[in-house]
């Protein structure tokens, strides 16, 4: 028997404009192209020819997985094809534990090689005091078998001898020689081990500065090159080369390049003779940037540019067919599921519970929501709430009238802070009158006396600006019984001026945590879970296995906050690609209706200096949120704006022209009107990062674990568009019928609904459909009467991308305003229950500036192995209780193995 439903559905659609690959590789068919190669973070390039193949690694310092290996076939359009380790060492700097970390350390300056049917690659690492030698036959697809030498052998370059000798050159200033085994395992003994260039900057004449390193030895023709870099203090960047016809012989040398600071690699030949060197420039926050170089020989030197210089225009090397591919790219996060039945689930609301016990929150109200209880002031300070000033939140301490400089707001902590355990403490201050820059400190008292006071923590804060004071504590053994107390304070003065040292001032977000528990690795944290990122992703440090996912939710990255942590550079599991230039946007669209108070996540532009625009949950409310960090101050919110929806989209528009360096935020309700947030960040590079900004994506709980949030995508473009909406905005709706049947497979009916497109010149429309686990398509029917084009679809992973393609591509409503149905089945082996949203992703029209946009049409769906035999049908009009917005059609319960339950979430959702 055959029963029919009638369920109204109303379904997202998402446009997003195809990425375009112009400043970030040139088209191969081109004839030319323009330096830089790659407008990115692509630092010590060590570059070579296997074949018609190029192979280059390069340096990503604290990212997992590291030592990227990159491939072209013209020197000049490349793409990530491999990592040479996921992770290298698993310490605590490498995976964020117990406040340690190798910011600007881990992986520096490799070099990759190829000898007799085998790659080499060798790096060394700061922060473990190791170098490391890897090796592979395979270098695309293959893993690397690993060596280790004890020791740091900086910046160092292998040569593969005629003799079947093997050689490492390094150091910096004195440049070193030392010999390896033939297995490229370890030194050789008695090898050769000598220096063979001493003060190798002095033939440029420096005088101060950086001293001579970033080897690459190469042997051409019978001579042994080493291309160093030097940076003569007042000068640029400069490229030396040296020369000599014996491996540990005389060297003689020259400066071979200095132009705009291009120096550091070697060189590469094409398969018709033809020579380049492939160097790179600092081009401020972007990073390091790569430039190829064309090289000529004169008497057997090599001869860098063009008169001296290195040209922005240039014929391409070779003429490939390779496809346009790059090193950044838009990710809709569509895998392969898992056997849904065999994942272990995650008990979140227990995580946290154990998380809250273990990490308990020490001060009462810090964040002065609940009024001022139990806060009083100290000494003769006025203290009261007020919604003038607020870090985030609605509200913040206010403290005036003060008297002397320890004045100010004071909580008791008595029998509340225990010996022999570590406490992290966080305070944010502004003050908004008085001198440019004020310092604060986080003091406690023990004790009756002031002679039991100590400063925990200082941070000193500009005018008009939050500052964040952090620091860790320990309560000696001595004074376990003592009564203690807390307060913030400026310095102490002798003679205090009131209008610098006992300024008025206000205070947010107090908090102090047990940390005491010494972080350990989890089960699990560096396994495999089944899900596997493009290679244009990487993770801020190690990554935590247990608490990421793209398999727990079809089309979305989940991440888990599975610790507490402090802030973004303290998070794990923060997810990068490299930003580029001249400009940039990253866009990101987020489900955080699983967060909790506490957590904080979002899009960030990271670096040491960072800023993003994100989601915090506070009181459990929900606020959009811009802060910016630096070294010196810490974090500060700059704006907040309650949230009241859970699915929102943030963008980061960053402009690197002319080193300009500025990146602007936005967020949008829709995805398709974009407002402003908070202010411009002035991006800076630093060198503790010593690493290009990074597109971030992140989520970290600074109260409690187990709070999660989905992303749905990551969208990124070479345009910069601000504010500025799509110039015609059109609408796509579900509105007809769902007919399932109980009698063998059970099929869903989606007909999906478009307003016309518009007279234009259109060659593909191209949607993409999110169907939730547990349901396949049959079949997808298109209405051949109202469209123009080629029409063709494709399953896979749970996505439905359904394409028109052609001269003349058209929708135009000739009789309906439908343009396909969808055929789904449930899949009766589905053994999960799971809620999840039909959505479609996008909706993307070429050649013209159109845009699909509904929004407020999503649908859920609850899909369990719940036997269900009731049915009943409802007549024209009537409300099903499981859908009370809905007012047409007929809604019923299904039959058979998959109950299917249809909500309308709320606006937003």
């Amino acid at each position: 028997m055959k029963k029919k439903f009638v369920i109204v559905l109303l379904i997202m659609f998402i446009f997003i404009r195809g990425f375009q690959y112009s400043n970030l590789t040139s088209f191969a068919q081109a004839e030319t192209f323009n330096n830089p190669v790659i407008w990115a973070d692509v630092p010590d390039p060590s570059v070579i020819r296997v074949g018609e193949n190029y192979y280059m690694s390069s340096t990503t310092m604290h990212m997992s997985p590291g030592l990227p290996i990159m491939k072209s076939q013209d020197l000049v359009n490349w793409e990530i094809v491999n990592y040479v380790y996921d992770i290298l060492e698993t310490g605590d700097k490498q995976s964020l534990r117990n406040g340690q970390n190798e910011y600007g350390q881990g992986s520096w300056a490799s070099s990759l090689r190829y000898n007799d049917g085998t790659y080499y690659v060798a790096v060394a690492s700061f922060s473990s005091g190791k170098t490391y030698l890897f090796q592979t036959d395979d270098i695309e697809k293959g893993e690397w078998s690993r060596s280790t030498l004890d020791g740091v052998y900086h910046d160092m370059s292998l040569l593969f001898d005629d003799d079947g000798r093997v050689y490492m050159v390094y150091g910096g200033g004195d440049i070193q020689l030392v010999e390896l085994n033939e297995e490229v395992t370890a030194i050789k003994e008695n090898g050769l081990n000598k220096t063979i260039i001493h003060d190798a900057c002095s033939i440029a004449g420096i005088n101060g500065g950086l001293a001579a390193e970033g080897a690459h030895i190469q042997k051409v023709n019978g001579y042994y090159y080493i291309f160093l870099i030097t940076w003569p203090e007042g000068d640029m960047r400069t490229q030396l080369v040296y020369r000599s016809n014996q491996i540990d012989g005389d060297y003689e040398g020259r400066v071979a390049l200095r132009d705009e600071g291009i120096a550091q690699g070697g060189i590469a030949d094409t398969v018709n003779g033809d020579w380049y060197g492939f160097l790179f420039g600092d081009r401020g926050s972007v990073g390091r940037i790569p430039y190829l170089v064309p090289v000529t020989w004169e008497d057997n030197w090599p001869i860098f540019g063009v008169d001296g210089k290195v040209p922005t225009e240039m014929k391409l090397p070779v003429q490939s067919h390779q496809p346009i591919r790059s090193i950044v790219a838009s990710d809709e996060f569509y895998y392969p599921q898992a056997n849904r039945s065999s994942l272990p689930a995650l008990d979140t609301d227990l995580q946290g519970q154990e998380a809250n016990e273990a990490n308990q929150e020490i001060i009462g109200n810090g964040q002065f929501e609940d009024g001022l209880n139990p806060w009083v002031g100290n000494g003769g300070a006025l203290v009261q709430v007020s919604g003038r000033e607020a870090a985030a939140g609605n509200q913040s301490l206010f403290i005036s009238g003060r008297k002397a400089t320890g004045d100010g707001p004071k909580q008791f902590l008595t029998g509340k802070i225990k010996t022999g355990k570590v406490y992290q403490i966080s305070a944010k201050v502004k003050y908004t009158e008085g001198p440019d820059r004020q310092t604060f400190n986080f003091n406690i008292q023990n004790g009756p006396s002031w002679q039991g006071i100590e400063v925990i923590a200082s941070t000193t804060v500009n005018r008009g600006e939050w500052g964040t004071i952090e620091g860790t504590y320990t309560l000696p053994e001595e004074e376990a019984d003592s009564t203690k107390f807390i307060f913030i304070e400026t310095p102490l003065a002798e003679h205090p001026d009131p209008k610098i040292d006992l300024i008025d001032f206000y205070v947010d977000d107090v908090s102090i945590t047990d940390i005491a528990t010494v972080e350990v690795e989890t089960e699990g944290e560096y396994e495999g879970n089944d899900s596997k990122l493009p290679l244009v992703w990487q993770w801020n440090h190690n990554p935590d296995h247990n608490n990421w996912s793209l398999t727990e939710r079809t089309g979305y990255l989940r991440l888990r906050n599975g610790r507490l942590s402090a802030n973004l550079v303290n998070a794990r599991n923060t997810l990068t690609q490299r930003t580029f230039g001249p400009v940039s946007s990253g866009q990101i669209a987020i489900d955080v209706s699983q967060m909790k108070n506490g957590d904080v996540a979002g899009l960030a532009a990271f670096q040491a200096n960072y800023g993003y625009v994100g989601v915090t949950m506070k009181g459990n409310q929900k606020s959009l949120i811009m802060a910016k960090a630096t070294q010196d101050n810490g974090e500060e919110v700059l704006e907040s704006i309650p949230l009241g929806q859970d699915r929102v989209y943030l963008k980061a528009d960053l402009d690197f022209t002319n080193q300009i360096d500025q990146a602007r935020f936005y967020y949008s309700l829709d995805g398709i009107e974009w407002v402003t947030i908070g202010q411009t960040l002035q991006m800076s590079y630093t060198l503790p990062h010593f690493m290009g900004y990074r597109f971030g994506l992140f989520n970290y709980g600074s109260l409690s674990t187990g709070g999660y949030v989905d992303f749905d995508y990551f969208r990124v473009s070479d345009q910069i568009t601000g504010t500025q909406q799509p110039e015609t905005i059109l609408y796509a709706r579900i509105d007809e019928v769902v007919e399932i049947t109980d009698q063998g497979e059970k099929e869903i009916q989606v007909p999906i609904r478009m307003d016309s497109l518009p007279e234009g010149d259109y060659s593909s429309l191209i949607a993409s459909v999110k169907i939730p686990y547990g349901l396949s398509v049959m079949d997808v029917d298109f209405n051949l009467d109202n469209i123009d084009g080629d029409a063709t679809y494709t399953f896979s992973n749970h996505q439905l991308i359904i394409r028109l393609e052609g001269e003349n591509v058209g929708f135009t409503h000739r009789d309906t305003d439908q343009f396909v149905t969808l055929h789904l089945k449930t899949d009766a082996n589905n053994q999960v229950n799971q809620v999840e949203n039909l959505r479609v992703d996008y909706i993307d029209v070429s050649g013209d500036q159109v845009t699909y946009n509904t929004h407020e049409a999503v649908v859920q769906l609850t899909l369990t192995t719940q036997m269900q035999s009731e049915s009943k049908d409802y007549a024209a009009g009537e409300l099903n209780p499981l859908y009370p917005v809905v007012s047409v059609g007929a809604i019923v319960a299904l039959l058979g193995v998959a109950l299917i339950v249809i909500k309308k979430k709320n606006k937003g959702a």
